[in-house]
């Protein structure tokens, strides 16, 4: 159902486009931080447009925010496998305290089964890509929401097939509520964020991050603007 291309800094990712070029960046999880949450924008702006990123989603656990996903059906969204451990959704928000949205609850039961016939749709909500393994390899994941949301007034986002894409040097967006201050758990933000950063080239990538990269995934990075580790398994455009 996705073809994964290559990778952002510590990320696997999966391309996506709307508007234009569409790339969904899964971010690595922030294993140092003492925040449930995973993930940060740096160096970003508020996104004042209501309707601009009406395909977001915001996954959460324990009622909270814990990680961010993209809109690609009525009733699916795409997101980080490392993100499994969730139990909701909120779809097209801006204030992550928005109960206004489409919210599903009892978001329950993670599976790498690719038979989803009626019973595994039924009882497990959580794909994991079947590959998923160590250092993040196909960082995947399909979650069923348990009802379907109204795509005239929430368009979904669809996934990129240009392997080609992004070029190193193409602009991108990338977007989440996580910390504005990296390391700083009280600087988790209430308001969507978003934050330009660029393609870079695989060399270049490869020389930062060496075995660990691989060929699914792209890098992209600005001086003092990322989502380094922020918010995973949200949208880069």
């Amino acid at each position: 159902m996705i073809a994964p291309k290559r990778s952002t800094e510590a990320a696997s990712e999966s391309n996506i486009e709307n508007d234009g070029d569409v790339r969904r960046r899964t971010q690595s999880q922030d294993n140092q931080g003492t925040s449930d949450v995973i993930g940060y924008i740096i160096g970003g702006t508020q996104v004042t447009d209501a309707d601009r990123y009406k395909y977001i989603v915001s996954l959460t656990k324990w009622g909270g925010h814990f990680c961010g996903a993209a809109l690609i059906a009525p009733d699916l969204v795409i997101s980080a496998a490392h993100c499994q451990n969730i139990d909701g959704a909120k779809v097209g928000l801006i204030n992550k305290n928005d109960d206004t949205v489409p919210s599903f609850t009892g978001i329950s039961g993670v599976t790498k089964n690719t038979n989803c016939n009626k019973g595994i749709q039924e009882n497990k909500m959580i794909h994991l890509h079947e590959n998923y393994g160590d250092n993040y390899v196909n960082d995947l994941m399909i979650v069923k929401l348990g009802g379907s949301v109204d795509t005239s007034a929430y368009p979904i986002i669809s996934i990129n097939t240009d392997g080609s894409a992004p070029a190193s040097g193409d602009d991108l967006t990338t977007m989440g509520w996580g910390q504005t201050i990296a390391g700083s758990s009280t600087s988790m933000a209430n308001t969507l964020n978003e934050v330009e950063v660029t393609a870079i080239s695989q060399v270049a990538c490869q020389s930062m991050y060496g075995g660990y990269l691989q060929e699914n995934m792209f890098c992209a990075m600005d001086p003092g603007q990322d989502a380094c580790q922020g918010d995973s398994g949200g949208p880069i455009i």
